[in-house]
């Protein structure tokens, strides 16, 4: 829709005081973050799920290969 951004200009943002945050001495906020086709500009959460998806990984390969050598050389007694 706004692929180069918002026109200049003033905008105005309405919060209703639908949720009452007074009780425990809270406020109400709006935070306009920008993101990029690979999601955020922090990576800290794109290249920890690549370092745990590539453990997992790992770790998968290695149960098989244990599976697998336990059933390859299993003893047979006749």
């Amino acid at each position: 829709m706004f692929s180069n951004g918002l026109p200049k200009g003033e905008y105005q943002l309405v919060i209703n005081y639908n949720y009452p945050v007074d009780m425990y001495s809270g406020d109400k906020s709006f935070i306009i973050a920008s993101e990029n086709w690979v999601g955020p500009r922090n990576l800290f959460l794109p290249v920890t799920y690549l370092v745990v998806g590539t453990f997992l990984l790992l770790v998968t390969i290695l149960f098989i290969l244990l599976w697998l050598k336990q059933r390859l050389f299993r003893v047979h007694p006749e």
